[in-house]
């Protein structure tokens, strides 16, 4: 399966200067668990739900003063999309986080998380399960 057919295709961005305060305020009204960050017209980092709890509340920093540009993840890891999950998965896993941004011709397009690998590797194997009459009427030969 690949990063093409799961991508979230909807990114938000926010301006380096912007308070932590006004970028989770977007964050929350948009539904989604991180903003893009940029500056002088160029995405240049992350801001994510991580952040504001790692860099932000647990540093005591006032989220309402604070530039989101102080606080995101930078470089932005992407993956393009026509990778497959699996290669999405090992790259997460190896650089603890929990969202690539998707990318297509150098132009970013979308995002993909954990989440939506997830769900979508949970679905195709129930799928795949409930085709295989065999593991319905499956009974142990043992007995306790």
């Amino acid at each position: 399966m690949l990063v093409k057919n799961i991508i979230t295709k909807r990114l938000v961005g926010v301006d380096y200067q912007v308070s932590v305060y006004d970028a989770v305020q977007i964050m929350d009204n948009n539904h989604i668990g991180s903003v893009v960050i940029r500056k002088n017209g160029k995405d240049v980092g992350i801001f994510t739900e991580r952040d504001l709890l790692s860099k932000v509340i647990a540093k005591g920093k006032d989220y309402k003063t604070e530039k989101v540009g102080n606080s995101m993840t930078s470089p932005i890891i992407t993956i393009n999309i026509e990778a497959n999950l699996q290669e999405a998965s090992d790259i997460m896993m190896k650089k603890k986080i929990r969202r690539l941004i998707v990318e297509k011709e150098g132009k970013f397009i979308g995002i993909i998380t954990q989440r939506d690998i997830t769900q979508r590797l949970k679905y195709s194997l129930a799928s795949k399960l409930s085709t295989h009459k065999h593991f319905h009427h499956y009974k142990p030969s043992y007995r306790a």
